[in-house]
């Protein structure tokens, strides 16, 4: 459209010529056609100049539309894929309340307030009081035996180890009648007690150091790669992400007592973006289990 009105333009300036004055021009001497077609082309490159200008902002407008229609789609995406693993989720409870229905209550059920949004006054007579005993009356039925461990019952507890991996030994510096020295003394008896004990777990960082080295043959630089899953400058390794998934979706703590939670016990200062975009990484490699 530019380019069009620049040649509008031109072909306008070079019509109001009429065929006297380019007689005229011509008698001029060639001095007058040169100051003549320099004008022109003065003209030429300001429309030029214009015509660049424009082209540069609108593409520039058409490269942030399509960046924020890029990251429109991203977010759309981001949404189905998290839709889809709730539907997922949704899908497999709704079968499993089905089973459950099917086993506790086979064949045709009978709709009242119990298993149902039905109100308590459209009960019939014998249902009011089945309801009235189901949720007064006990689920437990008495078997005659002892409250507490039965007989022959194999009681959980700690086993000492036959090889502990700290032994401390705590020895008496003075007699207690006599209160002599004992440190040459003989020991005679000796009892043991052993604490299991959690050592303080804290993250440890390794440094991948790529190195380019020079062929002394041919005078070739050849670079060696990084592990694989090593992509970033600085990351967490897959070990700290799984403990915090685990934290996260099999405990059940929330985003920002999860992250408290690797801060305190491993020393990860983990943020609650991280552990959401951690857990769209696991759900998107999940939907297909």
């Amino acid at each position: 459209m530019e380019a069009k009105r620049l040649s509008e333009a031109v072909a306008v300036f070079t019509i109001t010529l009429t065929r006297q004055q380019l007689y005229e021009l011509y008698y001029e001497g060639p001095e007058a056609t040169i100051h003549l077609i320099e004008g022109l082309l003065e003209e030429l490159a300001d429309f030029e100049q214009i015509l660049g200008q424009r082209q540069q902002r609108i593409i520039d407008a058409q490269h942030e539309r399509n960046e924020r229609q890029a990251a429109q789609l991203k977010r759309v995406k981001e949404k189905l894929e998290r839709q889809e693993c709730l539907n997922y989720h949704l899908t497999r409870r709704l079968q499993e309340l089905q089973a459950e229905l099917e086993r506790h209550e086979p064949g045709e059920v009978r709709r009242d307030s119990h298993n149902s949004s039905l109100p308590p006054a459209s009960d019939p007579p014998g249902v009011k009081a089945q309801n009235a005993v189901r949720r007064t009356r006990s689920l437990r039925r008495r078997t005659g035996r002892k409250v507490g461990g039965q007989v022959g019952h194999r009681g959980l507890t700690l086993v000492r180890v036959g090889s502990p991996d700290r032994v401390v030994t705590h020895a008496p510096q003075s007699c207690q009648r006599c209160a002599a020295v004992l440190s040459d003394g003989a020991v005679v008896a000796v009892e043991l007690r052993q604490v299991f004990e959690l050592p303080p777990v804290r993250v440890e960082v390794t440094e991948h150091r790529v190195e380019t080295r020079r062929c002394a043959a041919c005078g070739e630089r050849t670079k060696a790669e990084f592990p694989r899953g090593v992509r970033a400058p600085v990351q967490y390794d897959e070990g700290v992400r799984a403990r915090a998934t685990y934290l996260h979706k099999y405990q059940l703590l929330p985003f920002a007592r999860t992250a408290e939670a690797m801060r305190e016990l491993f020393g990860c200062a983990l943020s609650p973006g991280t552990l959401h975009t951690t857990r769209g990484r696991l759900a998107e490699k999940l939907v297909g289990a």
